[in-house]
């Protein structure tokens, strides 16, 4: 099957493998130990600087910043 850069399918395909990695890492930031939620907070903070702004604007409704923000708040003293 050949996917053609720009066309529907391929950004179909785009956006459910951004949605599939931003629930992933979601997960982990939720239940992982402290140095993988770290790692979490990184990769959130480069979906966001360099993610399309629908990307961005999926992580905000899906509440992925107000997470970040619950999961380091007690913990900022750790980093």
């Amino acid at each position: 099957v050949t996917v053609k850069p720009g066309g529907e399918r391929h950004l179909r395909l785009r956006r459910d493998s951004t949605n599939i990695v931003t629930f992933a890492v979601f997960k982990l930031l939720c239940d992982a130990v402290f140095d993988v939620k770290k790692e979490c907070a990184w990769i959130i903070a480069n979906l966001s600087a360099c993610g399309s702004p629908s990307g961005v604007r999926h992580m905000v409704e899906t509440g992925v910043f107000k997470s970040l923000i619950r999961v380091f708040s007690p913990a900022i003293t750790q980093v």
